[in-house]
């Protein structure tokens, strides 16, 4: 059994990562009722109700949690991201300086109110101080036991084993093979790079389900590696898995498929939406090799910088993104593992670029619906709308509750002497995906 969390407002914290919004939130009403001034619980209430999109509601919940709490620095930090949601930009930029100047908080805070006011200087123009805080968080976060624990070289050895052993024999084994399980489709792109956004709109067809960054894949890659010795190494046990190990793997993944998403498809298509599946394409077309893949693209600078300005759960992958040029090592790093093995897949593959959903939504939408073999729908163009019902729980879930719009495109050029060091590494991508060079 768990130890049981030493107090209230830690039990609250783990109840909010464990549930979903409306879940989470119907608990605190409970606790609240029965103490009305209890401070974690208000703040939580405030978070849930972020999520879901009802900010008015979600202020005053946050205003008394602040007003009970003393300027609680959590309640200080979500009212604060409320207010910048408002675009009331002074009265934010006020409360997270406090907050970034004051010692003794939890570093889980103090960094995240680094980052929302990097957030806010960015909006007000003021791009060297939004840097600056953005850089202090990173650093912050660096130093956290969490990353120090994390071994940064596992992921760039994984790919180091996917370019130099898999080739393209390896993955076309069991094209044109049945088996007596459907293949989902794959949804993938380097963090950052309008993977979100695409969900979203495949999300609102009736024909789909999506699986908003369950790692599925997970369960398959277990299966897979049961027999290996080193477990890192996918490539050489793809080499020599036979066709009813390669069924047994696509048995597990939808037993799992089944026990996460707790419902039962009725005929639609499984989208598997998880961005770094990227890296294991390989992997999925040698197992998958009648799965349609997307392959969300975006301005690689913007790539970078966006991943650079947001906090992630730390992990081999993504203690990457914790500066500017490291973001952009590991993306040069995934990306040219993808061009690599492009030519090599079986699989069919369309790209589909952030810049062209966001300026012909319809355009791009029609072409994914088309590839997925699905009908066309009317519901896809307001997705924004299913969107805001929801509880979506990666960073972008702000953004993908508006109307498409182009304000985040270019948003690097802002901070161009940053990325003066970098160019060179990113121009071949900049290039390969049909960007403007710097």
């Amino acid at each position: 059994m768990a130890p049981r969390p030493t107090s209230v407002s830690t039990w609250l914290r783990r109840l909010y990562l464990a549930l979903q919004g409306v879940e989470a939130l119907a608990l605190c009403e409970q606790i609240l009722a029965d103490d009305p001034k209890r401070v974690a619980a208000l703040t939580l209430a405030a978070k849930c109700l972020e999520r879901l999109n009802r900010i008015d509601e979600a202020i005053l919940y946050a205003q008394r949690a602040v007003e009970q709490g003393r300027n609680d620095p959590d309640a200080s930090l979500v009212l604060a991201k409320l207010e910048a949601r408002r675009k009331n930009l002074p009265s934010a930029r006020e409360r997270l300086e406090r907050l970034a100047a004051r010692s003794g908080i939890a570093p889980d805070i103090h960094h995240q109110a680094l980052t929302e006011l990097g957030f806010v200087l960015d909006k007000l123009g003021e791009y060297d101080a939004a840097f600056d805080a953005f850089t202090r968080a990173g650093r912050e976060i660096g130093a956290t036991p969490a990353v120090q624990q994390v071994n940064r070289r596992v992921a760039f050895q994984k790919l180091d084993l996917y370019r130099d052993r898999l080739t393209g024999e390896d993955m076309g084994r069991f094209a044109g093979e049945s088996f007596d399980t459907p293949a989902p489709a794959f949804l993938v792109g380097f963090p950052r790079s309008g993977t979100t956004m695409t969900e979203q709109v495949l999300a609102a067809h009736p024909g789909v389900m999506t699986t908003e960054e369950e790692p599925l894949i997970i369960a398959a890659g277990r299966r897979l590696m049961a027999s290996a010795t080193n477990k890192l190494d996918v490539p050489a046990q793809l080499k020599r898995v036979d066709r009813g190990t390669v069924a047994e793997v696509r048995r597990a993944y939808w037993e799992g498929a089944r026990e996460t998403l707790g419902v039962d498809l009725d005929g639609r298509l499984l989208v598997d939406k998880l961005p770094l599946n990227i890296i294991d394409l390989g992997m999925i077309n040698t197992v998958f090799p009648d799965a349609k893949v997307l392959v969300a693209l975006r301005d690689p600078r913007d790539v970078c910088l966006s991943c650079f300005m947001q906090w992630f759960a730390p992990n081999p992958a993504m203690v990457q993104l914790l500066s500017l040029p490291s973001s952009a090592e590991f993306y040069a790093a995934v990306m040219g593992l993808y061009l690599h093995q492009r030519p090599m897949f079986t699989m069919p593959v369309l790209q589909v670029r952030y810049e062209d959903t966001v300026t012909d939504l319809e355009s791009q939408a029609r072409r994914i619906v088309e590839h997925m073999g699905l009908g066309w729908s009317d519901e896809l163009l307001s997705f924004h709308e299913k969107a805001s019902e929801r509880f979506i729980r990666t960073p972008s879930y702000a953004a993908v509750t508006e109307k498409v719009h182009t304000r985040a495109v270019g948003r690097w050029r802002n901070y161009t002497r940053h990325f003066e060091p970098l160019q060179a590494k990113l121009a071949p991508f900049v290039a390969e995906f049909g960007y403007e060079p710097a």
